[in-house]
């Protein structure tokens, strides 16, 4: 079942991107998507390391403790979408969207614990910092491309 769900992933999220993202702004969608790559690496390098979380069940079990598909392919895509999706200014509405996003994200960390093998979080591990870390994540994310799209 976990396996067919990693498939299903590297099916869906690709081919949404062809569908979902217009040609116009593909450039800005790989730039969020290796900015997210880069910070989201870094975060569940650190947590495998100390050993909050483990993945059960890995791509590449021989080469790396860590999953491949969520850091270098969900979360990289889904804040992909964010950056394309959200709001312009970072005012109320724009507040929401991070909060709702990073929730969303943590929430699916909750959801893949729960029901599969592809992550297991310890006692350690909260909701809430997650949570938090994907707000840090999405806001850093957010910063960058403003950065890069005004050069």
């Amino acid at each position: 079942m976990d396996r067919w769900l990693l498939v299903t992933l590297w099916i869906l999220l690709p081919g949404s991107v062809l569908l979902l993202v217009p040609r116009r702004k593909l450039r800005t969608f790989i730039m969020a998507c290796f900015a997210t790559h880069i910070l989201v690496w870094i975060k569940v390098t650190l947590l495998v390391h100390f050993k909050i979380v483990t993945f059960p069940l890995r791509e590449f079990p021989i080469a790396s403790d860590l999953s491949f598909t969520m850091p270098n392919v969900v979360y990289p895509v889904l804040t992909g979408y964010y950056i394309l999706w959200k709001p312009e200014r970072m005012r109320m509405a724009g507040i929401v969207t991070l909060v709702v996003c990073s929730g969303i994200f943590a929430s699916l960390h909750l959801l893949l614990d729960s029901f599969t093998r592809l992550i297991d979080l310890t006692a350690r591990y909260y909701w809430f910092a997650d949570w938090v870390s994907f707000i840090v994540i999405l806001f850093a994310v957010n910063r960058f491309m403003s950065w890069f799209q005004a050069k």
